[in-house]
This record gives structure tokens, C-alpha cells and sequence, in this order.
């Protein structure tokens, strides 16, 4: 079974993780935020507030793990009653902000003030995790902390079952009969994506599983939740995958790896460099990155061809099995992956990577990949390049 839990963090007006400022970064994903509330929600913008809300999250795990910050965990049935509340409640739940996890300084006061006023609305000042929160809002507006909300997603391992063979695993979602329903949200992009395959996962166990549409995926959403779930510890299960053009694609495993970033060994991490690849030719020229890369993964014009999507995610999937098989027997690499939006290719890519990784979780990495992510500074309009989250 799946579980979200939401840790509160009380961020310190003078915390800092490695020379980053984190309430300025609060300040300006709020910003971006609010820009697309009020439905000016340009690529760029999206492209902003899902780069910085992604770099803030990691870098306040990173302020937890070194301890000397106050944190508050609600328990996993805070996430389900948010959820319940969501449901014929949006319009309400969206003036309080139930479900922004970003809240600087100068907006706790409000924020504790709405959210006491929702709570009280549908008469639940008495739950233990209302009762938890609001008493840590109340601490964070005498301290003058910004307050963010980290959500944990845990996966109950049966480890009480019979080990299943991967082919076998696979088969079984494989042969699952698909509803031609998906299941989508209105919320931003990340958030949005991890409910949907929270969904998704729920209805495995259902007459009726449905598939993850990528089709309308910001392609920086999807590398960062698949992200997260393949490296989220559980009992291994397989998405099924489809698209906006109603073509079906291979399933996607997720509860599979475990982070080894640490095992690399620090001679290599000295003596390789990262080398920056583009997802695609012609397309990183548009951007404005052609210069910063020396060669593409993909070829454009194999990829753009008018092919149904989850054929062009077949290709890509295909080609960079047989591209990441041959890297193996070379040597270890690290490499830069500058993105772009074509989301069959991103997911037919991201999968062959995981199910690569996923043959040699017991020895030495064989290869780092950074997925790169860029968009334009609000004010100068200067091409910004942020990393993601390693994959190796």
C-alpha cells in the first residue's frame, strides 16, 4: 500500500545550503506561482516555478538531513483528508491554498488565517493533524520562519510474498486489460502528475486499471516524478502508458532502484567530467543550447516523423537500450542531458535508462545521467540551465 506523509519545515530567514539563499529562492517560486494563479501561465513561467520548486524541495531535504531547523510530520492520513476535502471543496480549497507547499515569511499570517477558517468550516479544528499544523504555522509567524511542506511518498513492501521473476512481472501488467479512461488533475504540474499515477496505482488493484497519459506532461514534471517514484523503496509494479493520440506504450517499472549516487567511487567522479548531450538534434538550436552540447541523443528528423506517440516512445526506448548496453562495456560515463518537451521520447528514454539500471543494482555504477532543464530569467530574459535529479 502507498502512503504520502507531509513533514513541515521551518526555514530560518538566514539558512543557506550550499551559498543558495533558500528564502530568496521561496520569494521567487512563490512569485511564479502566483503569476500562474492569476493565468499568465506561459511555457516559461511553467518552466520557472517547475525548476525552482524542484531545486527549492531538494535543497530543504538538504537543511533537514543537517539537522537545526524545526520540523513538524503529520501523519499519512493528513494527505487523505486533504484529498477528501479537494473533492466537490476546489474552489474553496484553492483560496486557502491546501495544496501549495511554499509559504514565505511575510505570508504565514494569512496562510494560517485561511487555512483556520477552511478547518473550521467543515469542523475539524479537533484532528490531530490540523490541530499539529496549525500550531507549527503559529510557531513559524513568531519565529519568522518561511514554512515549506516536503510530501514523502512510501511504498509498504510485502516481504512476505513469493519473489516473481521480472519477465514474469512484466507479463502480468502487460496483459492487463486497460481502460481507454485516464485519469487527470487539475492541479500544477508536479503535484498534478504524482496524484495521477497515485491514482493509477490504486486502480492496478481494480476490474479497470487505467493508464498515465503523458500527452500533456511538462517534460521537466514527468523526469522529476518518475524520479521520484523509481527510487521510491517498494514492491515493484509497472505503469501502464498511454497518450493523448490514444496509442499505448510499453509499461513503465517505478518502486525499482536504489539511489547510488554514493557508490561512485570519488577517483571517478575526479577524472570524469560530465558531457553535455542533447536529447535531440536540431531542437536544442531553437533553444539557444546548441553551443552548450557536443553531440544529440536522438536524431530529429528519426523521432519527428508523424508516427503515432507510442511508437516514437518505442524508438526512442529501443535506441537507447542498445546506446546505454554498449556505454556499459566502455567504461563509466557522466553525462549532462539537456531536455526538451517531446514526451514520448523523454518517457522512451527514461525508461530504457531504468530498466538498464535496474540489471546491475549490486555492483558499481556504470554511468551517471543529470537531466539538464532550462527556461529564461523573468527579468533579464538570460537562458538559465538548472540540473535535476541524478539517475545512475
Amino acid at each position: 500500500m502507498m502512503k504520502t506523509t507531509t513533514i513541515l519545515v521551518g526555514v530560518p530567514q538566514d539558512a543557506m545550503i550550499n551559498g543558495v539563499d533558500i528564502n530568496k529562492l521561496i520569494h521567487r517560486t512563490e512569485r511564479s506561482e502566483l503569476v500562474m494563479q492569476k493565468g499568465i501561465c506561459s511555457e516559461d513561467e511553467n518552466r520557472r516555478f517547475l525548476i525552482t520548486s524542484d531545486r527549492l524541495e531538494y535543497l530543504v531535504k538538504m537543511l533537514v538531513s543537517g539537522g537545526g531547523v524545526e520540523t513538524c510530520s503529520l501523519s499519512t492520513g493528513y494527505f487523505d483528508l486533504i484529498e477528501k476535502l479537494e473533492t466537490g471543496n476546489s474552489d474553496k480549497c484553492k483560496i486557502a491554498k491546501l495544496y501549495s507547499n511554499i509559504c514565505s515569511a511575510k505570508m504565514v499570517g494569512m496562510r494560517l488565517a485561511e487555512f483556520e477558517r477552511l478547518m473550521s468550516s467543515f469542523g475539524l479544528e479537533a484532528d490531530s493533524d490540523i490541530k499539529n499544523k496549525t500550531a507549527f504555522y503559529k510557531k513559524g509567524l513568531e519565529n519568522g520562519w518561511s514554512i515549506v511542506e516536503l510530501q514523502e511518498v512510501k511504498f509498504d513492501d510485502r516481504s512476505g510474498e513469493e519473489a516473481v521473476e521480472e519477465t514474469a512481472l512484466k507479463q502480468k501488467f502487460l496483459s492487463l486489460g486497460v481502460s481507454d479512461e485516464v485519469v487527470s488533475t487539475t492541479e500544477s504540474a508536479t503535484s498534478g502528475l504524482r496524484k495521477q499515477i497515485r491514482l493509477v496505482i490504486s486502480s492496478l488493484k481494480t476490474d479497470s486499471p487505467k493508464p498515465v497519459n503523458f500527452s500533456d506532461q511538462s517534460h521537466i514534471a514527468m523526469t522529476t516524478v518518475l524520479n521520484e517514484f523509481v527510487y521510491t523503496k517498494g514492491s515493484k509494479i509497472f505503469l501502464p502508458v498511454t497518450y493523448g493520440d490514444g496509442s499505448k506504450a510499453r509499461p513503465f517499472p517505478i518502486f525499482c532502484l536504489q539511489n547510488r549516487e554514493s557508490a561512485i567511487p570519488h577517483s571517478l567522479l575526479n577524472k570524469e567530467k560530465f558531457i553535455p548531450i542533447a536529447m535531440m538534434s536540431s531542437r536544442h538550436d531553437n533553444e539557444g543550447l546548441g553551443k552548450k552540447t557536443r553531440m544529440a541523443w536522438f536524431l530529429n528528423i528519426e523521432m519527428s516523423s508523424g508516427r503515432p506517440a507510442g511508437e516514437i516512445d518505442e524508438l526512442a526506448y529501443l535506441q537507447s537500450k542498445e546506446l546505454l548496453s554498449k556505454m556499459r562495456k566502455e567504461g563509466f560515463y557522466r553525462f549532462e542531458f539537456y531536455q526538451t518537451g517531446f514526451q514520448p521520447v523523454v518517457v522512451g528514454f527514461f525508461r530504457a535508462v531504468v530498466e538498464d539500471l535496474m540489471t546491475g543494482q549490486y555492483s558499481q555504477p556504470r554511468y551517471q545521467i543529470v537531466p539538464m532543464f532550462s527556461y529564461k530569467e523573468r527579468d533579464t530574459g538570460a537562458e538559465i540551465c538548472t540540473p535535476g535529479r541524478s539517475w545512475c
